[in-house]
């Protein structure tokens, strides 16, 4: 019987390879960590409804309120997180479009509140610039009111101005107002009208006679009324156009 015969195989021993363990190193593990709980704490500050505006108070704005408001909602609805809400862009806007407030603040009340207090301005003068009518305050700012005081100076300008202009400084007002009040009780006469021609440096003051006294708003009030008033009992029963004080050593009339 014939045999037959196979090659043998031949197996070789391969030892099984061990993976060694993977080592991560602390500060990866503490950075990781770290970044996850940024990244938590940001998303619960700017962007959870925690701390979505849901109270709005305001303050001093009398007759405006309607209109504050609407401009405060309007910011809402572009960002409408206390942290976010854009506090200079609305003081702008609400100074630009309603100049008779004088100072606006904007408070953020912790999780969920604003609060707007508005301070309105104080009327000092009263400018006429053809047929508008404007109130001035302290600062030389002009505004409007739903009503004008009474007793207030009231002056005609000849240059082109609108809301929220700042026309006079804080001494021209000053010298206005000074004047109005004493111009009649130095010279018994009263004021028809007060008109700034060109600078504010000359102020013409028309009282009841027919004639006009110049003044100098960079000098003393009091100098000047002064001069006038050593001078109306020498004019007194003449025609003239105009009294010139600005200068303080001399009087100039025609």
């Amino acid at each position: 019987m014939r045999r037959v015969y196979h090659n043998p195989k031949v197996y070789t021993y391969r030892p099984a390879k061990t993976r060694e363990p993977v080592e991560v190193s602390p500060k990866i593990i503490w950075f990781l960590l770290l970044g996850i709980l940024i990244v938590g704490l940001v998303y619960f500050f700017l962007f959870s409804s925690y701390f979505k505006i849901k109270n709005i108070y305001i303050e001093g704005a009398d007759l405006f309120e309607p209109q504050i408001s609407e401009i405060v909602h309007q910011k809402i609805t572009q960002r409408d997180n206390v942290f976010l809400f854009p506090n200079n862009e609305t003081q702008l806007e609400i100074s630009q479009k309603y100049p008779i407030f004088k100072k606006i603040a904007i408070y953020k009340g912790i999780p969920d509140a604003l609060k707007i207090v508005l301070e309105r301005r104080e009327a000092k003068l009263i400018v006429k610039f053809n047929a508008n009518d404007y109130l001035v305050d302290s600062d030389g700012v002009t505004f409007k009111m739903e009503k004008n005081p009474e007793n207030l100076p009231q002056i005609e300008i000849n240059r082109d101005t609108k809301l929220g202009d700042k026309i006079f400084t804080q001494d021209f007002v000053g010298f206005v107002k000074d004047l109005w009040t004493k111009f009649p009780k130095e010279t018994g006469l009263s004021i028809k009208k007060v008109l700034i021609p060109e600078t504010d440096f000359v102020v013409e003051i028309y009282p009841e006679a027919n004639w006009k006294a110049i003044f100098d708003s960079t000098k003393s009030v009091d100098k000047q009324l002064s001069n006038l008033k050593l001078l109306l009992p020498e004019i007194q029963g003449q025609k003239i156009e105009y009294i010139d004080l600005r200068l303080e050593e001399k009087i100039y009339y025609k």
